[in-house]
Formats: C-alpha cells, structure tokens, sequence
C-alpha cells in the first residue's frame, strides 16, 4: 500500500529547523553552491576531464539540496540530499588531491571539503537539537 505525501509529512515528525540554524545552513550551502560552480572554470587542462564532469554532478546535487531545503521537505530528505552531496565531495577532493592542478584549485577543493563536511554536520546537529526539543515539549 502507497502512503500519500501527507501520511508521509506526518509520519516524519514535522521538524524544522530553528532559524539561527537555518540561517547558518542557507549561508553555507550557499557559499558551497557558489564554490561548486566556479570549480570547472579552475579546471582548465583535459587530463582533468573526469574532475569536470564529477563537478558538473556536484552542480545538480547542490541544486537538489537547496531546492529540499526551499521546499521546506521533511529533515530526512534534506539529510539524504545532503548524503548524496557529500558522497560526491569525497571523490573529488581524492582524485583533485592526486592531481596537478593549480594553487587556487588545490585551495578551492580543500575549502569545497571544509564547507561540505560543516554543512552536513550543522544539518545534522540541527536534527538532533530540534529531536530533542520536542521529545522535551511534544505539545
């Protein structure tokens, strides 16, 4: 048997994130989203093919988590999105970090690192604050 979005809403406990947090999340995929799209314009050799294209897919997964986010979906969707963006950061960072490429595109993947594992940790931290304050108030 399907479940209607509703039932679905409903059965995900309806958290929200505090605004303080959802200000530091928007702020930070927002720099992440901006990173992520200057990165191919770094890549300028063809050796580095394969970086292009893995950041092209980090492009799309950027977009799907900031529209999750927009579209204000339930937490366990915007941890999902943001699992899928995270997985796609690991391998780039390792192949760029094998590569010879230039002193800004070596700085730009260590901070396109540091801002994704900050972003995946504030929305997870956002999570469990926002848990435990209803299991403290769940009136």
């Amino acid at each position: 048997m399907l479940k209607t979005e509703d039932e679905r809403s409903s059965i995900d406990t309806g958290l929200r994130m505090s605004e303080q947090a959802a200000v530091r999340v928007t702020r930070e995929l927002r720099d992440l989203d901006k990173l992520i799209l200057t990165l191919p314009s770094m890549l300028v050799h063809s050796k580095v093919a394969t970086l292009k294209r893995q950041a092209e897919a980090m492009k799309r997964l950027s977009s799907v988590l900031m529209l999750t986010i927009l579209l204000d979906r339930p937490f366990s969707e915007v941890l999902d999105a943001s699992d899928e963006l995270a997985r796609s950061v690991r391998p780039f960072v390792q192949l760029a970090s094998k590569s010879r490429l230039s002193l800004s595109a070596q700085l730009a993947t260590r901070l396109l690192s540091d801002l994704g594992n900050q972003l995946r940790a504030d929305l997870a931290t956002a999570l469990c604050s926002e848990s435990a304050n209803l299991m403290r108030d769940p009136g």
